[in-house]
């Protein structure tokens, strides 16, 4: 009676586990992901406002910029802290 039982169980995880891997592979949609570096870099000035706005009609995905902190505690966009 008990080995039925964990057949039984084997056999529930692995249609489980099937049936999972293959709702993953049947819904997967690759995407191709559009970064904008420091705004829209090379068509306006970069680490700007008006840049990040021009990238983001752009529909990029992910608008990268580059933070920085002062010693004295403001944040500035940019990559040279002096």
């Amino acid at each position: 009676m008990l080995r039925l039982f964990h057949q039984l169980i084997r056999k529930i995880i692995f249609i489980l586990l099937v049936s999972s891997l293959l709702s993953c592979w049947l819904f997967y949609q690759p995407t191709l992901e559009v970064q904008g570096h420091r705004g829209a870099r090379g068509l306006y000035p970069e680490n700007t406002l008006f840049g990040f706005q021009k990238t983001i009609e752009m529909d990029v995905t992910t608008l990268e910029l580059d933070l920085g902190l002062t010693k004295d505690l403001y944040l500035l966009l940019s990559t040279i802290l002096i």
